[in-house]
């Protein structure tokens, strides 16, 4: 069964909350932000690999989820900015033409968003906070676009699924080096 993006956001919010979180958090809200960075940097190590196809696409996998994650603390809908990326402006589409160079300007802008609205300096909150779901959709349409330049099997859906059910099954409270895989009391 493929998820959508607003059942992988419940359950990626609900995993991050027993992992990571307390009573009402999630964690530092940057979290989620650092761990899209370390993602896609694992993407791009993956072109180098001897395992090419296997690690770009869990890498690819884990980055989405990261940034659902950054959706869930961001309090934004995943799945809204998922299902906007199929009308972003034309000069995105040209802009986004699945390479290094664009990926680490997306992830530059996203990270000034966050920092701009942590710092509360330079501009009002919703201002950045509109920059930053920008900035995630055209993430998301990057790893989809990338996902499919590279011509990877399964589909893209497929494939994040996959990926989440490796990652929900991660039980970072009793084995924080490991993440043992084990049943989740936050998975009923």
């Amino acid at each position: 069964i493929i998820m959508e993006i607003y059942e992988l956001q419940n359950q990626i919010d609900r995993w991050m909350l027993y992992n990571f979180g307390s009573k009402n958090s999630h964690g530092p809200s940057h979290w989620p932000l650092l761990a899209i960075v370390e993602e896609v940097s694992e993407i791009v190590e993956s072109f180098d690999s001897n395992q090419y196809t296997k690690d770009a696409k869990d890498a690819i996998g884990d980055s989405m989820i990261a940034c659902i994650g950054y959706c869930c603390v961001s309090e934004w809908d995943a799945q809204e900015i998922w299902n906007a990326r199929l009308f972003l402006e034309q000069k995105d589409h040209e802009y986004l033409l699945c390479n290094i160079t664009d990926v680490i300007i997306i992830m530059g802008k996203l990270c000034r968003s966050h920092l701009k609205k942590e710092q509360q300096i330079r501009g009002d909150f919703e201002k950045y906070d509109k920059k930053g779901r920008i900035n995630i959709q055209r993430l998301m349409y990057w790893l989809e676009q990338t996902y499919r330049e590279l011509k990877l099997k399964p589909s893209f859906m497929d494939n994040l699924n996959n990926v989440w059910k490796e990652v929900r099954s991660r039980n970072f409270i009793t084995d924080p080096m490991n993440g043992k895989r084990e049943p989740l009391e936050w998975n009923d």
